[in-house]
């Protein structure tokens, strides 16, 4: 699946108006936003692409979420974002890549 988004982290990175793809085999092909194309997605907020143990830790992506949907700005979302993961013992370097939806309305 393609996805649209203000804003997408992953390793630690913001790649702002840019699209995200996840290959069956685990790869994650980032570009940034210039056309339309067929079957996007589109998120109003962000998208963490993170590794599957942060994806299904139900507390910290409520967690997430509510800082994303509460941030004043799109600027401090992703601040608290990078934040709040980079303390976590797994941030997707070495599991399989998924999306993390972290709508901003």
């Amino acid at each position: 699946m393609r996805y649209l988004s203000n804003a997408i982290i992953y390793r630690g990175i913001v790649h702002r108006d840019s699209t995200v793809e996840l290959i069956a085999d685990g790869t994650v092909s980032i570009s940034p936003f210039t056309t339309e194309q067929h079957s996007t997605v589109y998120i109003n907020g962000i998208i963490l692409v993170a590794g599957k143990a942060i994806a299904t830790d139900d507390m910290l992506c409520r967690m997430l979420q509510r800082t994303v949907a509460e941030a004043p700005t799109l600027t401090d979302a992703i601040e608290s974002v990078i934040s709040i993961t980079a303390s976590q013992p797994d941030s997707g370097q070495q599991d399989t890549p998924v999306p993390i939806i972290l709508n901003r309305s």
